[in-house]
């Protein structure tokens, strides 16, 4: 501040916003200074944290009141605004808005200078300060006069142990051919580990090389084994039909499994006649209905094993079919569920939804089954889908077959994901490894040929050759 000459407060008659000091800090524009003794300005400083003038009078900032400093105070910590106390040294949180002096108690801060305690301590501060300034026991400095210099005293700054002082270098140094030295002998270094990293992955490369040959060996070997079981499986066929009466319409339906060539046939509402004529070729399980012309039975092409599973549940028949190329079993991984529920769904087709359709329709969802739709609807009488066919297995198609004179058209389900297989499959054997045993094995069979008669050694010879194409077949 060395263009400034003093500062003064200007007092006007009229209340302002904010005080005004004068004061400047370029020299072009103080140069009214020396004729008018003071220069009045219409600002105001912007310090960075507010500094409110109160905080230049002698307080305590423990109970705020003035006259003394927090050290002489016996008070507890309290708040600034409301004087509450601090309890634990938690933050405080005030009740309300108003404030309370530690002074007068009126509500304002307790350091405010409209406080008339703070106003009247003022007062008799400044008379305190013009006394002594008369008394000339304290002296202001006059304008343009030279600061006196700093006197240090005896003891003022006390001198370090130079015992305890341990002296370090500013900057740490060293030599530069040795810096270079560890350098090179870490490039050498890392040089060698990446020579040994790539050699290490050469070898790891041609070891995956040979594996995949390994691989792809016996992979080809497995596709030409799954050609031939696929070219000797046949697609399996699976006909449900509503008889409506076994005994006039057995050669109606006879005509229809050849027809279709459906090896697994599913007939409902047979009636008690069922056993009046077998189906040639077919095995057949029965299980009788709640009326004289109910009654389901499910025949299966004798080619295949069929075992059937005991149950009391009336029009219910369970089979288990062995044979095929998956198994097929009520409610398992490969099942189908046919007949004629009397259940109506719009979403199967219906024109309508029953109560019958919703329990189905809930039972079958539990059970993770899916509806398999029908190209046209299984009733003469109606547009309604009757005949339904439920099925866990993918692929799986269902058509309707326009014969026979009941009020049912018959259905037949396909799917690929299943067959019988009628001939069995090619043995796969490793011939190669068989003629390398036996040329390892060659003298060893010649010394066995001296020992034994030729009987007994042609009988343990043919044993050892059975045993060793078993051994290799796959």
């Amino acid at each position: 501040m060395r263009n400034c000459n003093f500062f003064i407060v200007v007092t006007r008659n009229y209340v302002l916003i904010f005080r005004n000091y004068g004061s400047q800090c370029d020299r072009s524009y103080a140069v009214t200074t020396p004729q008018f003794h003071r220069n009045e300005t219409y600002g105001h400083y912007l310090p960075l944290t507010t500094f409110p003038s109160g905080y230049r009078l002698t307080h305590c900032t423990a109970c705020w009141k003035i006259g003394h400093m927090r050290d002489k105070s016996q008070s507890p910590v309290s708040c600034r605004k409301c004087l509450g106390p601090y309890t634990n040294g938690v933050n405080h949180s005030c009740q309300n808005d108003t404030f309370i002096c530690a002074q007068c108690g009126g509500n304002h801060f307790s350091l405010d200078s409209i406080c008339p305690v703070v106003k009247k301590y003022r007062e008799e501060l400044k008379l305190a300060v013009d006394k002594a300034l008369t008394s000339g026991a304290i002296k202001r400095p006059a304008p343009g006069e030279a600061p006196r210099p700093f006197q240090q005293q005896t003891n003022d700054f006390s001198f370090l142990n130079q015992g305890q002082v341990i002296s370090r270098p500013a900057w740490t140094t060293s030599d530069t051919e040795s810096l270079h030295s560890n350098l090179k002998q870490e490039m050498i270094d890392l040089v060698v580990t990446i020579k040994a990293l790539s050699d290490t992955m050469i070898r790891t490369e041609k070891s995956f090389n040979d594996l995949n040959n390994r691989i792809e060996v016996p992979h080809k070997s497995t596709i030409l084994h799954c050609n031939s079981i696929c070219a000797i499986i046949d697609t399996v066929q699976i006909m449900s039909s509503w008889v409506q009466g076994w005994g006039t319409r057995a050669l109606e339906v006879m005509d229809l499994i050849f027809k279709t060539d459906s090896p697994v046939c599913v007939f409902t509402e047979v009636g008690k006649l069922w056993n009046s004529f077998k189906v040639p070729h077919f095995t057949s399980f029965y299980q009788k209905g709640t009326n004289h012309s109910g009654g389901v039975m499910i025949t299966i092409g004798k080619h295949l094993r069929a075992t059937r599973i005991d149950t009391d549940i009336e029009n219910t028949v369970i089979v288990d079919i062995h044979g095929l190329s998956e198994q097929i079993r009520i409610i398992v991984k490969g099942t189908i569920l046919t007949s004629d529920f009397n259940a109506t769904l719009d979403e199967w087709g219906s024109q309508s939804t029953d109560r019958r359709g919703d329990s189905l329709k809930k039972w079958i969802e539990e059970n993770e089954l899916t509806f398999i739709p029908i190209n046209s609807h299984s009733s003469k009488r109606s547009d309604s889908h009757i005949d339904l066919t439920f099925t866990n297995l993918n692929r799986a198609e269902n058509e309707t077959i326009f014969y026979g004179s009941s009020d049912h058209w018959q259905a037949v389900l396909r799917s690929q994901s299943i067959g019988f297989i009628s001939n069995g499959f090619f043995s796969n054997i490793d011939w190669t490894i068989y003629q390398t045993i036996l040329v390892l094995l060659e003298n060893f069979w010649i010394n066995e040929q001296k020992k034994e008669t030729i009987a007994h050694w042609y009988q343990c010879y043919v044993c050892f050759l059975a045993a060793l194409k078993r051994r290799l077949t796959r």
